[in-house]
């Protein structure tokens, strides 16, 4: 008897084109998570990563620009969901990002957040 081994063959994913992303945008505008979607879209952060995330992590510095500082994430064990350490020391990074969209929704959450120690 021939075993017959599946082959998966891998397709090359096509990235959304500009107007598809602006679909998206508008369809989160106003959304609990819409900073959420935006962190995303512009940082390319995986969702553990982006799930692992503090206020430590991100810095708002002046002109709209965003430094947020990826060096764990959150994946699945036997036991559950834990905070872990990257898989690859590629892994840990800074992602910088210019968005006012973001800068503006969180410059007041930060300022807030300092001022109550929770930060």
């Amino acid at each position: 008897m021939c075993a017959i081994l599946s082959k998966t063959i891998k397709t090359k994913k096509k990235p959304l084109s500009k107007s598809e992303v602006n679909l998206v945008f508008n369809e989160v505008k106003g959304h609990r998570l819409e900073h959420v979607v935006h962190l995303m879209f512009k940082t390319g952060l995986r969702i553990g990563e982006l799930l692992a995330l503090n206020w430590e992590d991100i810095e708002l510095l002046e002109d709209n620009l965003i430094v947020t500082h990826v060096n764990k994430s959150i994946g699945r064990s036997e036991i559950g969901f834990i905070e872990k350490a990257p898989k690859n020391r590629q892994s840990i990074r800074e992602v910088y990002t210019y968005d006012e969209t973001l800068w503006s929704y969180w410059r007041p959450l930060e300022r807030t957040l300092r001022l109550n120690g929770s930060a």
